[in-house]
């Protein structure tokens, strides 16, 4: 199982201006970060062969690559 990520990789406060009836209000806003994820496999020679790059919120990176692996039939559970 992957460590847990830290909080701070995954949310920063910005400064946003929602647009309401015409009016503009300024306020902080919670943004979920998201970084890309390789996901690689051994292949009969032992060498690395990149299967997908995907966008992900940090953490559970194990557990995803195992997922998507699976869905793709690339790996039986």
């Amino acid at each position: 199982m992957s460590a847990p990520p830290d909080p701070r990789r995954r949310t920063s406060t910005q400064r946003v201006t929602t647009w309401r009836d015409g009016v503009a209000t300024e306020h902080d806003d919670l943004l979920i970060g998201e970084e890309p994820a390789q996901i690689s496999v051994a292949g009969p020679d032992g060498q690395q062969i990149e299967v997908a790059v995907t966008m992900r919120t940090p953490g559970n990176e194990e557990e995803l690559a195992v997922g998507f692996l699976v869905s793709e039939s690339l790996i039986v559970p």
